[in-house]
């Protein structure tokens, strides 16, 4: 299977964990895979969520993600 690539334009956030410590766009990346999507509003919302990262993390067993910068900035 190939390699999944998430791709984040415009990107303005610092990488952090929830205790402030620095990470790489690809623990970035399994963070978001691996939180609970109840804080997204609706159920069916939630529900179809939660089952899209579990395919993408079923199907991808290697998965990297890169940040870009919006480009009017320096």
């Amino acid at each position: 299977m190939p390699k999944f690539m998430w791709l984040l334009r415009d990107f303005t956030l610092e990488l952090r964990d929830n205790k402030g410590k620095q990470i790489s766009p690809s623990q970035y990346l399994e963070d978001c895979l691996s939180s609970d999507p109840s804080s997204l509003t609706g159920k069916s919302y939630q529900s179809e969520a939660k089952k899209i990262k579990n395919e993408i993390v079923k199907i991808f067993k290697d998965r990297e993600c890169f940040t870009l910068v919006r480009p009017a900035e320096e």
